[in-house]
């Protein structure tokens, strides 16, 4: 996901209420166009806090619907004022990959360089996400951001390439970019999983999983909560491999990221105002007809 300006389209906003989830953009495939009674598809938002109080409790749910008369045919669904609503909310606040500048994700490494080098803060996010992407696969642009297939291969983990994708989904947070952080954890994860089979310790590269994603809930908690993270569940592991010695390397990534922000005039905040038109929007039940 990276900076602020796009037109993302009802079908993509669709793909928010049917399909988002942290990571990846997650398919439910064929099991919905099946014969079925109302299934419920996705819960997108549960609580969001800032610190210890609750800014919103919200819990929207799309059902896919089969032969049932009350349903809301998708082409009516698409245009309603809640998922405009929605759509505007997502993409001035880059709250999806799919929600980048659309013409930037067509470009090229040496033209998002440019950008990048121009003070385009969203090529930061989309360098940083092609890199993640071509680490393991033959192709450079990531599918993730425009929800295209492209036709790739998977090839064995390229750690430079890895490297450069932390570079600049660090510099795209740091510049306000919150969904970098856990894409930032997502390498670690990466790595992790190509590693898997040697037999190697992996405890390292858990920790530095655990540490990007619980830095993103204490900078960003909103964006956090709105992209499905469960700060419970993400303490309670974290604390299974916890120790002094992983409190000082998480305190140590926080100290780095307060000086970042700093360095351009920021406080280690990334704050996120959810307007109550918009929490309205998301609370609400809707049954798309298949």
């Amino acid at each position: 996901m990276s900076k602020w300006v796009l037109t993302i389209s009802c079908i993509t906003l669709v793909g928010f209420f049917l399909y988002f989830s942290k990571s990846n953009i997650s398919n439910e495939s064929n099991e919905t166009t099946q014969k079925e009674p109302t299934k419920k598809i996705q819960k997108i938002v549960n609580s969001v806090t800032t610190n210890d109080d609750v800014v919103m409790s919200i819990e929207p749910i799309t059902h896919i619907v089969n032969e049932q008369p009350n349903c809301i045919p998708i082409d009516v669904f698409t245009n309603r004022y809640e998922v405009t609503t929605v759509e505007k909310f997502f993409k001035e606040n880059l709250l999806s990959e799919s929600t980048v500048d659309s013409y930037l994700t067509t470009m090229s490494e040496s033209q998002l360089i440019l950008e990048a080098e121009s003070g385009n803060v969203q090529s930061l996010f989309v360098l940083g996400m092609n890199y993640q992407w071509y680490s393991n696969h033959t192709t450079f642009q990531n599918p993730n951001l425009s929800l295209s297939d492209f036709d790739t291969n998977d090839k064995t983990l390229d750690m430079a390439i890895l490297e450069k994708s932390r570079e600049f989904l660090w510099l795209a947070a740091v510049n306000g970019i919150a969904i970098a952080v856990p894409e930032l954890a997502n390498t670690y994860s990466i790595e992790k999983n190509a590693k898997a089979h040697l037999g190697i310790d992996q405890s390292k590269l858990l920790l530095s999983e655990l540490t990007h994603k619980i830095l993103f809930y204490k900078v960003a908690p909103a964006v956090a909560k709105l992209s499905g993270f469960n700060n419970e569940e993400l303490i309670a592991e974290y604390d299974e491999i916890s120790s002094s010695t992983n409190t000082a390397y998480f305190n140590e990534l926080f100290v780095k990221w307060s000086k970042a922000r700093s360095e351009i005039g920021k406080n280690e905040m990334i704050e996120l105002s959810i307007p109550e038109d918009v929490k309205d929007a998301y609370y609400k039940d809707f049954d798309i007809c298949n």
